[in-house]
């Protein structure tokens, strides 16, 4: 007897600043106001979200106070969302400033630089939310082999 399994969809979110794409204007996280009916659609409905949280929403008190419950009881899943213009460490250079308008891929960085963010995302998510993350996503979708092997 041939055996069926019921479709399975995967749902990520990539959780970040507001307006990040206005170079340089200074950044907010009140989209995390507008996450519960999103939730709310998704247990309805059986899906377990992941949302891939950048830097600045691992440091919003509303998004822990939110997503740790949740990742808690097993409703969603806290992930790492890597957009360098926002996870430190930060150096004086263009593109590797703090919320730097040239908003550089991970992979353009150098390996000790891509190291310490990809180490200081994990410790921020992992001491936010309770759990290291064990789900990724690059800010622009920027991976290669050295991304995938630092992971």
């Amino acid at each position: 007897m041939r055996q069926t399994t019921s479709p399975r969809i995967v749902v990520t979110v990539d959780t970040e600043a507001d307006d990040q794409w206005r170079h340089g204007a200074p950044l907010t996280t009140d989209n995390v106001d507008w996450w519960a009916p999103f939730q709310e659609l998704c247990d309805r409905h059986g899906a377990r979200p992941t949302y891939l949280v950048t830097s600045e929403i691992a440091a919003d008190d509303r998004a822990v106070a939110f997503l740790t419950p949740r990742a808690a009881d097993g409703t969603a899943e806290v992930g790492a969302h890597l957009h360098p213009w926002t996870t430190p460490p930060f150096e004086d250079a263009p593109g590797r400033r703090h919320n730097d308008p040239a908003h550089v891929y991970p992979c353009r960085l150098e390996s000790g630089l891509l190291e310490a963010k990809l180490a200081a995302l994990t410790a921020q998510v992992r001491d936010r939310f309770g759990a290291a993350p064990a789900s990724f996503r690059a800010g622009r979708f920027g991976v290669d082999a050295v991304v995938a092997r630092m992971l």
